[in-house]
């Protein structure tokens, strides 16, 4: 095995976002990368379940994944790895009053 093929291996885990839906009702969900192959289209979760999806980074390791949800008349969009979101494995969840990660507060919903 080459140092790069061991630096890649080493490197290049398999991540796992967790989106639970504590709204209160169903949630629409589209989450996508800005590598072309990872995206996952328009969604319904419903009420106190989870939308799970596993990747690895890219070869650089700049992937970024973020994801858009409507509930009610609401709606986000806020990343779910990489950028402000940080680059493990992470858990959100949604609540009527706000969006967290890893169970801190991060994000707020629009109008």
């Amino acid at each position: 095995m080459n140092a790069l093929t061991s630096w890649i291996q080493a490197n290049n885990q398999q991540r796992t976002v967790t989106v639970i839906n504590s709204c209160g009702s169903n949630i629409r969900l589209k989450c996508e990368s800005g590598d072309i192959i990872d995206s996952i289209d328009w969604m319904t979760v419903e009420d106190h379940a989870a939308h799970v999806f596993t990747f690895r980074d890219n070869i650089w390791g700049t992937t970024l994944f973020w994801c858009q949800a409507q509930w009610d008349r609401k709606r986000a969009k806020f990343n779910v790895y990489g950028g402000d979101a940080g680059r493990g494995s992470n858990n959100l969840e949604l609540f009527g009053y706000g969006i967290y990660l890893n169970g801190y507060k991060k994000w707020g919903w629009s109008d």
